[in-house]
């Protein structure tokens, strides 16, 4: 009989036959992957390498830069406390003079006995002298130009324009002492000018100042030798080579003589003469001139060029930093070589290759098509949250002399009498008109105090003749000063005068200086015969309601927001649930070893940013409560800043009192205000500083005026030691996606408002630009720490649960699956329902039959259909006792923050993973 060919065996056969091609093709695949991996990873080491130098390079000018800065602000110093000291001597000569004349002198003689004890005093090796000027700017005293004394030198000027005289005047005047930097001539140089510092005291009995200087060149031989002896002793870098030298810097433009070497303990030769910019590298490259036009953009730079080693006459390629100092006089420079690296290289292409190798043989084929699934399933999904996201962005993307009458009893003749009579009427009529003109005026003044508006009126020559109080208010003027002053002095303006018929608006300048935003007209003031006597001049305050309309604007802004934000909550929160319970199922079925573990535990964190995210958006929502608690601030704080902050130059400092309430608060949102907070301070300081932050507590009355709510509060300070922002930027910083950072949501400060906002909070922002930002916020304090039912939800409870029949209500069938799995995983048995009607059906047919439900889940929101309140309503009206979770994207649903006043057991917070939903059921068992 014919032999027959195994059917199974055949199949077996050419199945491993194709998994052997397919898994050689693979191989081959893979290796030249790995092949292409190490060349980019060569590439990356040099470009890690570079990065490394740089950073070495540039912390080590760095620290010269600091040297230099700091020497230069110390000798200055002393050299200040020393002509201090020498001013401090010389008036107390002219203080015990003047005692021991002024009762039997006159001052001009007393002034000449002082001028006269202090003309021949010098030091500092007869450089020093001392000078006395009037406060008039007379010189009275000139050691060193004795030909200027009793002339008016207030309009002397040195030869950088400073007018020195007049800048020593104000200071004695308005300060009685200090210092001031200016350019002075030598007592035995007849040229040039040196850099001077001076002090000047006032003395007070003869209206003069009495001075001294020192000139800084003086002192520079002593910074020279401190900053060489520095630079001479530090290497740094492999085998100790690397260097840091010093440029005296004479012209930034460059030329021939640009600058003098200062410092090079590589070259002590080059020490003191004249460096070019023409010098070219060893591959012709002029880098003098490049890293010249970098200082003068930026202030500091990198240059790459070709430069032969000492110990190597061959070219190498090198990279250098250069800097200059403060004062612009300086340029500190560093450099390293870059082909060190290359032999580095060699050891890592050679480990590469074993480890290739080694992992080709470790290869399995379902391995990689679990990757290759994975890789597939995640990209399809990434990119529809990517378009619905980019969807989301656009849509994201606003005031006569006697009254005597006659006495007609003295009257004889009736003619006369009549008369008489007629002139008394005439003088009772001239009394009523006097009476009735001054209650008219004092009508007229009643109504203008009372007017709310500003009102001033002037004559026919511009002079002010009337204002009332809320004229007086505005332009800081009393109506008794300003009667009689041109109207253009007390009613100044910032632009050109808007004063016209029709109103304008303006912007006042007070007498203080405060600036008012008012609406202002004006009209002619007309007699009664139509003629003109003067203008009357009307405005309004408008400021506040600008603030108000500013404030409206904002708030609109937000509030549009929050209703986009409230309408993706649900739906969003119910993918991102359902791929974090796939996610943590596919974990359970690999061990952690597995390959693909780490993938899932990648795409575990990337989720995690996206509930982050939304979380954010959620604190814009209209509607809803923050989940609150007590929440200890010096816990959270601690916690989030230390987080935040790891890994920077930033450190934190608090001060908290032992006797500090808690806040109530949701804590997830009160850690993200100090998070949000955090980041913008570590980003403004980018050059390391420190973070403030410090709490109190306070207790607002209603007798006290305060914009807050009267009650307990925990006031919290953060202030960095930042750039600080400008006016413009501080009124735009809690807009949503306004960003100064090319890579800030622009969500950060407008989260941190919203939720202090939803809080019941206050929130204040002071800063100034080189001087950081100081955030002050106001939160309710919880003195009474019994928010136990609030907190019952995170207290640990034991995660063994019993098994039972659940029934899971939910409209999205991804997340029904995921429930399903993750309680058949628990040891349920589980049923579900689409909508609210068919749960609450399903439940009553189950305990009608005997085999009651242990447990419902419940969702709370189900288009077209019963929602979770009200199926929950109908279960509670039956069955008292039941046991129902309330489940919902939106975390901020009223139901969702308390829960028990509803009928619910418990809350399930989409998205949630697998040990929130056994904990949940846990508590609520153990109940």
């Amino acid at each position: 009989m014919k032999n027959k060919i195994s059917f199974l065996k055949s199949i077996r056969l050419w199945g491993i036959l194709f998994l052997i091609a397919l898994a050689g093709i693979l191989i081959i695949i893979d290796v030249s992957r790995s092949y292409r991996d190490v060349k980019l990873q060569t590439e990356q080491v040099r470009v890690d390498y570079l990065e490394q130098q740089r950073q070495l390079i540039k912390w080590e000018v760095d620290r010269v830069v600091k040297l230099i800065n700091f020497e230069t602000e110390h000798v200055i110093q002393i050299e200040q406390d020393r002509i201090k000291e020498r001013v401090y001597e010389a008036y107390a000569i002219a203080e015990n003079l003047y005692e021991q004349h002024k009762s039997s002198k006159d001052n001009e003689t007393i002034r000449k006995i002082i001028i006269d004890a202090i003309r021949p005093i010098r030091f500092d090796q007869g450089r020093g002298y001392y000078f006395m000027t009037g406060l008039n700017g007379v010189s009275q005293l000139m050691t060193d130009s004795p030909a200027t004394e009793g002339k008016n030198i207030l309009d002397f000027q040195d030869s950088r324009g400073k007018f020195v005289v007049r800048d020593l005047v104000n200071i004695a005047t308005r300060n009685g002492e200090g210092f001031s930097r200016y350019y002075w001539r030598k007592p035995d140089q007849q040229e040039g000018d040196f850099l001077k510092y001076s002090f000047v005291k006032k003395f007070e009995p003869l209206d003069c100042f009495i001075g001294t200087g020192v000139y800084l060149d003086a002192i520079e031989d002593s910074m020279q030798k401190i900053i060489s002896k520095y630079v001479d002793n530090h290497r740094f870098g492999p085998n100790r080579l690397g260097y840091v030298f010093i440029l005296d810097l004479l012209n930034i433009q460059g030329g021939d003589r640009f600058a003098i070497m200062y410092a090079n303990p590589n070259r002590p030769d080059l020490v003191g003469q004249y460096v070019s910019d023409k010098l070219p590298d060893a591959k012709g490259k002029v880098f003098r001139q490049e890293f010249l036009r970098g200082l003068r953009e930026h202030g500091e730079c990198y240059v790459d060029y070709w430069y032969k080693k000492f110990s190597n006459l061959k070219p190498s390629p090198k990279t250098s930093f250069f800097k200059l100092t403060e004062d612009g006089r300086f340029i500190v420079a560093a450099g390293v070589y870059l082909d060190d690296v290359e032999e580095k290289i060699v050891t890592i292409q050679t480990t590469l290759n074993d480890e290739i190798w080694s992992n080709v043989r470790l290869y399995l084929f379902a391995v990689t098509m679990i990757i290759l699934c994975f890789v597939l399933l995640w990209n399809w999904l990434s990119q529809r949250l990517r378009n619905d996201f980019l969807l989301f962005a656009e849509f994201f993307n606003g005031a006569a002399d006697s009254s005597a009458a006659i006495n007609r009893k003295l009257v004889k003749f009736v003619e006369l009498d009549q008369l008489a009579e007629y002139a008394n009427q005439m003088l009772d009529d001239k009394d009523a008109a006097e009476k009735a003109l001054v209650a008219e005026r004092e009508q007229l003044l009643v109504t203008l105090y009372s007017i709310v508006d500003g009102v001033i009126t002037t004559a026919t020559d511009g002079r002010i003749e009337l204002m009332n109080h809320v004229a007086e208010s505005l332009t800081g003027w009393k109506q008794s000063d300003a009667t009689g002053k041109p109207l253009s002095e007390v009613f100044c303006f910032k632009s050109e005068s808007p004063l016209s018929t029709s109103e304008q608006r303006a912007l006042l300048i007070a007498k203080d200086g405060q600036e008012y935003q008012i609406l202002v007209g004006s009209a002619p003031l007309r007699g009664a015969e139509g003629v003109v006597r003067g203008q009357v001049i009307v405005f309004r305050d408008e400021t506040e309601r600008l603030k108000t309309e500013e404030e409206l604007f904002k708030a609109r802004k937000l509030e549009s927001v929050g209703l986009l934000a409230g309408g993706i909550a649900h739906d969003f929160n119910n993918i991102l649930a359902g791929l974090f319970g796939n996610i943590e199922l596919a974990k359970r079925k690999i061990p952690e070893g597995h390959a693909a573990y780490s993938y899932l535990q990648v795409a575990n964190q990337a989720l995690e940013r996206a509930t982050n995210l939304t979380k954010q958006l959620l604190t814009f929502a209209k509607g809803g409560e923050p989940l609150l608690e007590a929440v200890s601030v010096e816990q959270v704080i601690d916690a989030v800043v230390q987080f935040n902050l790891s890994g920077s130059q930033v450190k934190a400092e608090f001060v908290f009192p032992e006797d500090l309430w808690p806040v109530n608060a949701d804590k997830g949102q009160f850690g993200q205000i100090f998070a949000n907070l955090t980041i913008n301070a570590k980003h403004a300081m980018p050059m390391g500083g420190t973070l403030h932050i410090s709490a109190e507590n306070i207790s607002l009355s209603a007798d006290k005026p305060s914009r807050m709510v009267p009650g307990d509060y925990v006031k919290l300070l953060v202030r960095d030691e930042g750039i600080g922002m400008t006016a413009e930027v501080l009124d735009k910083i809690f807009d949503p996606y306004f960003s100064t950072k090319q890579t800030g949501s622009g969500l950060g400060l407008a989260t941190v408002r919203s939720i202090v906002k939803k809080h019941k909070g206050s929130i204040f922002v002071i800063s100034e630009p080189g001087r950081g930002t100081s955030f002050t916020l106001y939160l309710p304090a919880e003195k009474t720490d019994c928010n136990s039912v609030i907190s019952a939800a995170t207290q640990n409870v034991d995660s063994t649960i019993s098994a039972g029949r659940v029934l899971v209500v939910d409209d999205e069938d991804i997340i029904q699956k995921v429930l399903v799995d993750m309680l058949i995983l628990n040891g349920y048995s589980v049923d579900t329902a689409d909508e609210g009607r068919t749960g609450k059906d399903k439940y009553l047919a189950a305990r009608h039959s005997g085999q009651p439900y242990d447990l419902v889940i419940m969702d709370l929101t189900i288009p077209g259909g019963m929602g979770g309140k009200e199926a929950a309503e109908e279960i509670l009206k039956v069955d008292p006792h039941a046991r129902i979770i309330a489940s919902s994207g939106y975390s901020t649903d009223p139901i969702m923050a308390k829960y028990w006043d509803y009928g619910f057991k418990g809350r399930l917070l989409k998205p949630f993973r697998l040990d929130d939903l056994t904990n949940e059921i846990s508590r609520i068992q153990n109940q």
